[in-house]
């Protein structure tokens, strides 16, 4: 998804004029342009049959996928695989979830380039379960750094918390945080601050296309030190940068939009030097009541959001925003529900009792799905 504006550089005149009437005609992208029936079109002077068609063609050209050779592949496939790596380094790069029985389902965690969407309703853990798993992965790792595009804005102080957790998680584990100067211990505190300078944030102002500018530009930053790897990629929530259109009109234009997106997306994650991961945090929502009724639509989950009243009606299926077409143009769909309503509790009342999560693999293009863990934070 591109901005016409960016032909007139090297395009003839007749070529510039034509695109100059099409942006008076609201068409400035060229997911519009393709998407478009040329014929209904006003006729301009500027804007012959012959170049309209040409400039149509184009547009669909440049939408379409690059094809990819087999061998390639198979060479990327052994890039990735820990199993045919060498030496341990940025091509068997793996990202821990924090969840032992999470990471074994998951063959060690979520693996670079790949598009991880995290759904499920409010408060079942999804930021819980992301904030853990890529501000550990900076804590351990010293050289990787991570990217936060979010349209809200985010907790630092809750990041700080959640980081400085894990510090001493990890020190209770043995692992010992010194300077290099001096080698004396860290403090906690300054130490989780020190981890945080190497998380950027980014607030797009819904816009997809600024949301892919971030990315870019932050994949493409000279001004931090050139060992830092960029090991994650987090967007929050997808569904609000995507869904205003896609959901409220359903339409071809939306959809090819939201294609076109994850696109580029998985071309930017996939092409670029650091491989980052992509984690998509989706929300829940409920299915049409046409739709519910007439095809009978199941919950993702086997576990219900909360309990109702026996005599209440059976609450509505919740599955991801942005339909079936947004999930398989992920490579992992992950759904968390809050589960602590489910079991009862052990011991006294006055014993605090932890939330429990659970998270279930709904979809992966890896083959294993279907199954879920457990966890309490």
């Amino acid at each position: 998804m591109s901005s016409l504006q960016g032909w007139f550089e090297t395009d003839d005149r007749d070529t510039r004029l034509g695109l100059q009437v099409l942006n008076s005609y609201g068409i400035t992208r060229d997911v519009e342009l393709a998407f478009v029936n040329i014929t209904h079109l006003a006729p301009h002077p500027d804007l012959t049959p012959r170049i309209l068609q040409q400039l149509h063609q184009r547009a669909i050209s440049r939408l379409a996928a690059e094809p990819i050779a087999g061998l390639s592949l198979v060479e990327q496939f052994l890039d990735d695989d820990p199993e045919h790596a060498e030496l341990p380094g940025p091509s068997s790069r793996i990202i821990s979830s924090t969840i032992p029985d999470l990471d074994e389902l998951l063959q060690g965690g979520w693996k670079r380039s790949e598009l991880i969407e995290i759904a499920g309703p409010r408060a079942s853990g999804r930021h819980l379960l992301l904030l853990h798993a890529m501000l550990h992965d900076l804590a351990v790792n010293p050289t990787h750094r991570a990217l936060y595009v979010h349209s809200g804005s985010l907790d630092v102080q809750r990041c700080l918390r959640v980081l400085m957790s894990i510090i001493e998680g990890l020190r209770s584990r043995g692992a010992s945080f010194t300077r290099e100067e001096d080698g004396a211990h860290v403090d906690t505190q300054e130490f989780a601050v020190d981890i945080l300078r190497r998380l950027s944030v980014a607030q797009p102002t819904l816009s997809p296309q600024q949301a892919l500018e971030h990315v870019e530009a932050e994949l493409g930053r000279t001004d931090i030190d050139e060992s830092l790897a960029l090991s994650c990629i987090v967007i929050d929530p997808i569904d609000a940068l995507l869904g205003g259109k896609i959901l409220s009109d359903k339409s071809a234009k939306g959809y090819a939009m939201m294609v076109t997106f994850m696109g580029r997306l998985k071309e930017i994650a996939s092409s670029a030097k650091d491989r980052p991961v992509v984690f998509l945090i989706n929300s829940g929502s409920a299915p049409s009541s046409s739709t519910n009724s007439a095809s009978g639509v199941s919950p993702v989950s086997i576990f219900p959001t909360n309990l109702p009243h026996p005599s209440a009606p059976p609450p509505s299926a919740l599955r991801p925003s942005l339909g079936t077409t947004f999930t398989y143009l992920t490579d992992m769909t992950l759904w968390l529900t809050r589960a602590d309503h489910i079991w009862t509790s052990i011991g006294s009342s006055t014993t605090p009792i932890k939330t429990r999560f659970v998270i279930e693999l709904v979809r992966s293009r890896r083959g294993e799905s279907g199954d879920g863990r457990c966890f309490n934070r």
